[in-house]
């Protein structure tokens, strides 16, 4: 025992010492006990020697090896498969394959390898091989086959061989009674015949499966007989054989029980389409097939005289005719005849008629099927379906499945129904125009288990509220509304399915949002698809929302692939969410777009989050800090000019100052206009009778702004002389000072603190309210006009006017003696 773990263990080192020294290019997969060594496409012109001694898979496809050499696989006695394909090669050694008494499977295809490139004995040493390829080879370029070397390998099951026209499979191959399965092709452009006597040598064979893929000049009819034991046939003969000429050659298997026949592709180019005959079923009557496959035939029908010549249809089960011209509404109508057919394919039908047919469902019209018939496929077929009114399946029928997708011509759901599926459990409308649908059009199939309607335009009705249309229908577990352009789901659209619905598709629709008023109904969901929609993000609600239904469906999961999702500042908690989420079936597949405008896989983003987080929270606050600095600015700068301009702020934020004695005994507010007559007739005569005044001109404070001189100015004179003119009115600091001295004034009391000079004629209703008021306390004193040509009265006037003048600012300040000038000779 402790020897035999010795040596087990220096062949383990052993076999890692060489498997470490292969080329790059080589790949080796371990196991517990063998490996498997791929070596494609490394250009090797030798079998590789320091292979693991445990070898029992090489892939050496597509490299140089030309020729195999005895030595070329001295050390895998292991090996069970090789494959050697697309080499080139065109030699084997006799000696190439003695060490692998174990190899089950050799691929020598896709070679220049001719008849004489394989020793009598090269395959003797191969005890055990059961799958052999060999086409794709030059055995047609001498017409002749290695059967010398064949007739060794008894033990041979799957043999893939190349024919080329005149080829015999002689004595040679007499001795594979075990070859089970023929895959033949051709080598080459010629076509080939195939004679009664083509495959003679293959009559002690157990064929049961049987491939003729190529190109066909002629199948004489008795010739496959050799083939006692099919139970299989696939005859494809590339276009160039009509289904007529091919169904003949079952003459050589009639009388067969068999389990599939598929004749594909057997029609001349540019031939008619046509139907099949009595004449054309005359042997396949003979032979009970489960399965038969007539696809690409341009077939485009079968008369009624040929299905009741077909003796043995009692033992057809599945029949595929698809791909042909077949009208459906004659072949469903020919069904009734077939008793045990299960399976029926006729989709993909080709149109090759220019006027429109009319569809198996048109109004008010009865279907009958077969009672066994479970399956039925018509997708893109080309009839004009109508059920715009009620159409009616016969009772007797059980069908479970229904394919009628994208019908060429159209079918609508709106109006109509179909009566009597009430057994059909999948069903699949893809491709309908289904805007307005009848609300009974889904309550007729109550057992309907799987529903697919893609591309049916059920948006609208969808999102409108008392939706009904999947009302009753309390066992559907799989729904796919994929591209219906939903942009919502009303409420209760999915509440008779609470405790059915498994999967939801809603892939490559409009919605932005989870519909979680829907979800909500949903007990037993374990796939909502939302792929290729409109969501940017998911709220803190909607993430909630799905862990819990995770929580409590274990099996619960979510698809977001292809949504435009958004990594940014904003979503950083939807991010984080899917950092950490189970529910999220493709996270590796999902991808975002950053705030620099890239697209990037959310799998990459998430490895830097942190980072972005930090960023996140930095940008953050220096936002709140740009906010509030831009805020106090725009405080300030209003306070500002709210404290420049605004005259009941000032009055209430600022208290006048009071004095014993004023620096001033008035302030003269003017406007720029009328400063030549203050400076030449006003200022002269307050010097002159020894009154002191203050004017901007000349006191106030340069640098300070205009109010806070006004101000200052105000604060420092018993009495402010307003000199109004017309455009005294009109100016913006003029008016400012008037109106906050006359508030100052009635504030106070202090009624006698403003005296107004009146330059020109002007009504009451032009001066501030506050004036307008107290007009008649104030009293302005008009300065004579001018244009008057009486010079002594002018003279006159402007004596009086001054002795006015005099008195009011006398009666104001304190500091002069009260006049004796009484008001009534002023």
């Amino acid at each position: 025992m402790e020897n035999s773990v010795f040596v087990l263990g220096l062949l383990c080192c052993w076999s890692f010492q060489f498997s470490t020294a292969l080329t790059n290019c080589c790949h080796v997969t371990r196991m517990e006990w063998e490996s498997h060594v791929t070596c494609s496409g490394c250009q090797m012109e030798d079998v590789p020697q320091d292979l693991p001694m445990n070898t029992t898979v090489l892939n050496l496809w597509n490299n140089r090896i030309v020729e195999l050499d005895r030595d070329s696989f001295t050390y895998l006695p292991h090996l069970k498969y090789l494959i050697l394909s697309q080499n080139g090669m065109y030699n084997v050694s006799p000696e190439a394959f003695s060490s692998l008494g174990n190899l089950e499977y050799l691929d020598l295809s896709d070679n220049y390898l001719e008849h004489s490139a394989f020793d009598s004995l090269v395959f003797q040493h191969l005890p055990k091989l059961r799958c052999l390829y060999l086409h794709r080879n030059h055995f047609h370029l001498k017409r002749l086959y290695p059967e010398n070397a064949l007739s060794f390998i008894t033990t041979l099951q799957n043999l893939s061989i190349d024919i080329f026209d005149g080829f015999t499979f002689g004595k040679g191959f007499l001795n594979l009674t075990n070859l089970g399965k023929l895959d033949v092709y051709r080598t080459g452009a010629e076509r080939v015949s195939i004679r009664n006597t083509s495959f003679k040598g293959l009559e002690r064979s157990v064929i049961t499966h049987l491939n003729l893929d190529f190109n066909m000049r002629s199948i004489e009819a008795d010739s496959l007989s050799p083939f006692g034991s099919l139970i299989s046939l696939t005859l494809d003969s590339k276009k160039t054989l009509s289904i007529h000429e091919v169904l003949l050659v079952l003459y050589g298997l009639r009388g067969r029980n068999m389990e599939s026949i598929e004749l594909s592709q057997n029609h001349v180019v540019y031939s008619r389409n046509g139907n099949l005959e009595k004449s054309d079923l005359v042997f396949l009557g003979t032979i009970c097939v489960r399965k038969l496959d007539l696809t690409r035939n341009l077939i485009s029908g079968i008369t009624m005289e040929a299905v009741l010549s077909w003796n043995s249809r009692v033992c057809l089960e599945v029949l595929d005719l698809s791909r042909n011209v077949v009208a459906s509404p004659q072949m469903l109508s020919l069904l009734v005849l077939f008793p045990s057919i299960t399976h029926m394919y006729a989709s993909y039908e080709i149109n090759t008629f220019t006027r429109k047919r009319r569809g198996v469902w048109s109004r008010k019209t009865t279907v009958f099927l077969p009672t066994s018939l479970r399956y039925l496929y018509l997708s893109h077929d080309p009839s004009h379906f109508d059920i715009s009114d009620a159409t009616t399946v016969s009772d007797s029928n059980e069908l479970r499945v229904l394919d009628v997708s994208y019908p060429i011509g159209g079918i609508t759901c709106s109006g109509g129904y179909i009566n009597g599926l009430v057994h059909l459990q999948e069903l699949n409308i893809s491709g309908w125009k289904c805007t307005n649908p009848n609300t009974q059009f889904f309550a007729k199939f109550p057992n309907l288990s799987r529903l697919e309607a893609k591309e049916c335009y059920l948006g609208s009705r969808l999102s409108l509220d008392g939706n009904t249309l999947f009302t009753g229908m309390y066992n559907l577990s799989i729904i796919d509304l994929a591209f219906n352009s939903i942009k919502s789901l009303n409420l209760k659209t999915f509440e008779d399915q609470s405790y059915s619905l498994k999967v939801l598709n809603l892939t490559g629709n409009d919605m932005d949002r989870l519909p979680l008023e829907s979800l909500t109904f949903l007990r037993v969901l374990e796939i909502l698809d939302l792929r290729d929609n409109l969501i940017t993000t998911l709220s803190d609600t909607e993430c909630s929302f799905l862990d819990v239904y995770g929580s409590n469906l274990d099996k619960f999961k979510i698809m977001l692939a292809g949504n435009p999702l958004v990594c940014n500042c904003d979503n950083l908690d939807f991010v984080a969410w899917l950092h950490t989420t189970k529910t999220v079936y493709d996270r590796d597949h999902l991808s975002c777009s950053t705030p620099g405008g890239d697209t990037i896989k959310i799998a990459d983003f998430l490895e830097s989050f942190e980072d972005f987080q930090d960023s996140c929270v930095a940008q953050f606050w220096l936002l709140i800090s740009i906010i509030l600095t831009v805020v106090c600015i725009l405080m300030g700068i209003l306070s500002r000019l709210a404290w420049q301009h605004s005259v009941w702020v000032r009055v209430r934020c600022r208290q006048p100052l009071k004095h014993d004695v004023y620096p001033y005994d008035i302030f003269i507010s003017y406007c720029d206009q009328d400063s030549g007559w203050v400076m030449k007739t006003l200022v002269p005569w307050l010097d002159e009778k020894g009154i002191g005044y203050c004017a901007g001109d000349k006191n106030f404070s340069p640098g300070l702004y205009e109010a806070d001189n006004i101000m200052e100015a105000i604060d420092n004179s018993c009495q402010i002389v307003f000199v109004v003119s017309c455009t005294f009115l009109e100016r913006e600091w003029p008016l400012f000072t008037m109106k906050l001295a006359s508030t100052y004034s009635f504030r106070e009391g202090r009624e006698n603190m403003n005296i107004i000079i009146m330059l020109n004629d002007m009504k009451r209703s032009e001066f501030p309210k506050l004036l307008r008021k107290n007009w008649d306390v104030i009293r302005p004193v008009q300065w004579p006009d001018d244009s008057n040509t009486d010079q002594s009265r002018l003279t006159k006037a402007r004596e009086q006017f001054w002795k006015c003048l005099l008195k009011r600012i006398k009666r104001g300040n304190s500091r002069f003696k009260p006049a004796a000038v009484s008001e009534s000779k002023l």
